[in-house]
């Protein structure tokens, strides 16, 4: 009878690790910009009253998120706490809401039934609701929180870590985001618009050459002119010199005595 307990006792002492090495400890932090990322996988961490703890579980178009979680003490030692419950809840990627129509899921002590839930699954980028007053429910990073409520007469909570281990599984096939439809409109109008840039070139264009042809023939212009006002006083001279005059100016404009 003595070697039956003996091996009742050890069979004990080795399945109480073994069941703890199921889970694999992870650290949550308190706030969702240093979340830990999540595969998905069997957990265990500590809370204490009043703390929130929080992790990261990316879900992909098509997929949601099942969890089960529960504590790892008893009701006795739940109850010597002053603990109301610990709520379980699954926030969209913009942090604006639950991710969940049925709000936080509770669950208590060991000795009680643990949550579990399954959150709805995300939409793709072009599904019916994107943001808004309901969050974002496409694919991202869902944040899975605990937090365990306190409800004793004290001030201050007691600084008890509170064990409790959980598991996720993402479930579903991911989908791929629909091409977008063709726009004819838009794409008439694009191309009017690049018609009118093509035709909008072609009048700059036209527009220069035009500008530049004036500019030639104006300054061909002022060079006639030129000529004619000085031709017109070369004549004007000669005409106002007597002939003695005007033979020695031809006379000495050749050289001759």
């Amino acid at each position: 009878m003595r070697l039956a307990l003996l091996t009742g006792l050890l069979a004990l002492a080795l399945a109480t690790p073994a069941r703890a090495q199921e889970y694999q400890p992870v650290v949550g932090s308190g706030s969702f910009n240093t979340a830990p990322i999540l595969a998905p996988g069997r957990y265990r961490d500590t809370v204490l009253p009043e703390e929130y703890l929080y992790y990261a579980v990316k879900l992909q178009a098509g997929q949601h998120m099942h969890v089960v979680a529960s504590s790892e003490i008893d009701r006795e030692e739940f109850a010597s706490l002053n603990l109301a419950f610990i709520a379980a809840r699954v926030q969209t990627p913009d942090r604006l809401q639950s991710f969940d129509s049925e709000g936080d899921q509770l669950f208590t002590s060991s000795d009680d039934s643990p949550a579990d839930f399954t959150t709805p699954t995300a939409t793709t980028v072009a599904g019916e609701s994107q943001g808004g007053s309901n969050g974002w429910d496409g694919p991202g990073y869902y944040f899975l929180s605990f937090y365990a409520a306190y409800v004793g007469a004290r001030a201050e909570p007691p600084k008890a870590e509170i064990p409790f281990h959980f598991e996720v599984t993402v479930e579903g096939t991911p989908e791929t985001e629909p091409a977008a439809t063709p726009d004819r409109h838009a794409d008439a109008e694009a191309e009017a618009e690049a018609d009118r840039d093509a035709r909008g070139r072609d009048g700059r264009r036209r527009h220069e050459s035009r500008r530049r042809g004036r500019a030639r023939r104006g300054r061909a212009d002022r060079r006639r002119r030129r000529r004619a006002r000085a031709q017109a006083a070369s004549a004007r001279y000669w005409r106002g010199l007597t002939p003695r005059t005007r033979l020695n100016a031809v006379l000495s404009a050749n050289g001759l005595p």
